[in-house]
This record gives C-alpha cells, sequence and structure tokens, in this order.
C-alpha cells in the first residue's frame, strides 16, 4: 500500500469523541454528579452520540486506507485484513471480558455470545451481561467482516450524495419504526446493522474525499467551527424537544441521528480537509500521538475502572472526587494495558517474524 496522508486533526477528534464517551459514563454511572439543570448536562448525558461519530470516522479512515490495497479481492488479502483487525481489537476485548467476568460475576450462558461478538445482536441481554458495554465491539466485528466486499460494491457507486441521503433517512425511518412499535431505543442504539449504516456512511465519505476537490484549509476550518458550534448548541435543544408521537429526544439516543450524522459527516471531511503548518507541529507531538494511539484500550477498559473504583470508594468509604479516581483508574489501565497488548504483540512479531 502506498504511503498515506495522516491527518493529525482526526487523531484530536478520535480523543474528543473517546473523552466525551467517558464523561458520559461517568455522569450516568454517577461518577461525576452533575446538576440537570446545568448547561453542560444535556450535552454530557447524550455523550453516547459520539459512537455515531465513531462508527463515520472508521468507515472513512479504513476507506481511504485501504481503497488502493483492496482493489483485487483475494484470499490472501483478506485474510490479512481479518487478522490485522482482530489483532488489534480482540485481545484488549477478550482479556477485559474475562475480569469483568470474574470481578462482577457472569451469566455463563451468555460467554459463548461475548466470545463471538454476537451480543450487539441480543438488545435484552445489554444490561444482564457484566460486561454490556462492549456492545460496539459487536458492531464493529460486522462491519469489519463486510468491509472487503463493501469497499468494491462503493468504488462503482457514481450518486455518492444520494446514497447518503438514502442511508440518512433509512436511519430515521428504523428510529420511526422502533417508536411506532414501542420497542426500546437500545434495541437499535446497540444493532450491528443500524451500526453498518453509519461505517458504510463514513465510507462514502472517504469516497468522497479521496475522488472530489478538497476543500481549502480556510473553508474547511470555517465548516469545522460551523460544525461544533451546531453540535454543541443544538444537542441541548433537542435534548428537551419530541421527535415524533410526543416521544422526547432526552436519553433516546438514536433519534439524534437527524442532527449527528450530516454533522459527524461533514465534521470528518472538513477536519480531514485542513492542513496548514500548526497543523503539521500537531502531528509530531507525541503527546497528542499516545493519546490517540490510548483511544481503542481507553474506551474498552472503562467497565473495569467502574467496578474497581466502586471497590476502591466502599473500602476506603470515599465520597469525594470518584470522577478523578475513576479518570485515573481508566488512564491507567489504558496505559498499562496498551503496553502490554498493543506494544507487546508489535515487539515479539518483530523478534520472531
Amino acid at each position: 500500500m502506498n504511503t498515506k496522508e495522516h491527518f493529525p486533526l482526526l487523531d484530536i477528534f478520535r480523543i474528543i469523541i473517546c473523552v466525551m464517551v467517558f464523561l458520559f459514563h461517568a455522569v450516568i454511572h454517577k461518577f461525576w454528579i452533575i446538576k440537570q439543570d446545568s448547561f453542560l448536562y444535556p450535552n454530557l448525558a447524550t455523550g453516547a452520540l459520539y459512537m455515531d461519530a465513531f462508527f463515520i470516522l472508521s468507515g472513512f479512515l479504513l476507506y481511504y486506507l485501504y481503497s488502493d490495497k483492496l482493489q483485487n479481492l483475494s484470499i490472501q488479502t483478506i485474510k490479512d485484513f481479518y487478522l490485522k483487525r482482530i489483532k488489534r481489537i480482540y485481545p484488549h476485548y477478550i482479556l477485559s471480558t474475562i475480569i469483568i467476568s470474574i470481578m462482577a460475576g457472569v451469566v455463563w450462558w451468555a460467554v459463548p455470545i461475548e466470545v463471538f461478538c454476537l451480543q450487539g445482536f441480543f438488545p435484552s441481554l445489554f444490561n444482564k451481561m457484566g460486561n454490556g458495554g462492549t456492545w460496539f465491539i459487536s458492531c464493529l466485528m460486522v462491519c469489519y467482516l463486510l468491509f472487503p466486499f463493501l469497499i468494491d460494491l462503493i468504488k462503482q457507486i457514481r450518486k455518492e450524495i444520494l446514497v447518503i441521503i438514502l442511508l440518512y433517512f433509512t436511519m430515521i425511518y428504523f428510529n420511526c419504526l422502533i417508536i411506532d412499535l414501542k420497542i426500546k431505543w437500545v434495541a437499535l442504539y446497540i444493532h450491528p446493522i443500524y451500526r453498518l449504516l453509519e461505517f458504510v456512511i463514513g465510507m462514502i465519505v472517504g469516497k468522497l474525499f479521496c475522488t472530489k476537490p478538497r476543500l481549502d484549509s480556510i473553508k474547511a476550518s470555517i465548516i469545522s467551527i460551523i460544525g461544533f458550534v451546531l453540535l454543541f448548541g443544538l444537542v441541548p435543544v433537542l435534548y428537551k424537544s419530541n421527535f415524533i408521537n410526543h416521544i422526547k429526544f432526552a436519553q433516546n439516543y438514536p433519534l439524534y441521528c437527524v442532527l449527528t450524522i450530516p454533522i459527524f459527516s461533514g465534521l470528518i471531511y472538513s477536519l480531514a480537509s485542513i492542513k496548514n503548518k500548526f497543523i503539521d507541529i500537531i502531528a509530531q507531538n507525541k503527546l497528542i500521538k499516545l493519546f490517540s494511539a490510548l483511544t481503542f484500550p481507553f474506551f474498552i477498559w472503562q467497565g473495569v475502572a467502574q467496578i474497581l473504583t466502586r471497590i476502591v470508594v466502599k473500602n476506603y468509604l470515599l465520597d469525594e472526587y470518584p470522577f478523578m479516581l475513576y479518570f485515573v483508574i481508566t488512564l491507567l489501565l489504558s496505559i498499562i494495558l496498551y503496553m502490554m497488548i498493543d506494544v507487546g504483540l508489535k515487539y515479539f512479531t518483530r523478534v520472531f517474524k
């Protein structure tokens, strides 16, 4: 594969996604008590929306990185792609699953479901398995499984904007459907097929980025600023609004796709387009690179950190600063496991190659 351009602002955006999801977990799990009438609360209580950005960004980057390499599908290229994805995700996932199962208890008949990353297809188990927060692994695995076959299909699309609009309205239709059928929002929120739609939108945005003239840095910067202002400004408005049939947006997270899909797609496209000397300096910052590399471990080890934080609070009768304790434990776990698994695997691969 030819050397590809690096997008430092997308590294920073990935960090923002990770932080917003972490703050969301801190708020809903009561590690950070914040008043509901606070102007911050609607954005923090809906931090789950940033999972939309995560799947769109994943589709965008994978299309950009592999659109040339996977031109001619073969068993070997598909195998190499799958192995690289599994080595990146599965060690962290299975180790954290084992630890949570031991510490928090486990429904043993659900073990095969988690081992084979199928939990996203069983929304009724979301709150019954100790590791329910790993639903996104299930969705990612489906996206990765289909990616080598989707990429050739997307290359043949000629009217990309129309396809994105079609997928966008399909997602809105699914939301209307679950409301009419009185199905809980979680059934859609964690479902791999729903997340696959976001992933495919990201891939199509990636194709547009690769095949169309890019935005100049000034226009892209203005669009990015507008995107963030709209995101943080409109979420609190929607939070107190109705969708249809007097169903409030509130914490019905899939409903926000009306807002998040176009904004996150535009942000990813515009952030990737920005190029200047200051951005080049950011690209060389080791701390930014480290935090960007830590985002996946930081995602996956939050469940273990929550259990450990509660143990410390209970044993030492702490009632102050549980948020900082939760953050520190999550960060330490992320760094330690990143060094052990990601860096360790690379080292042993080089040594025994």
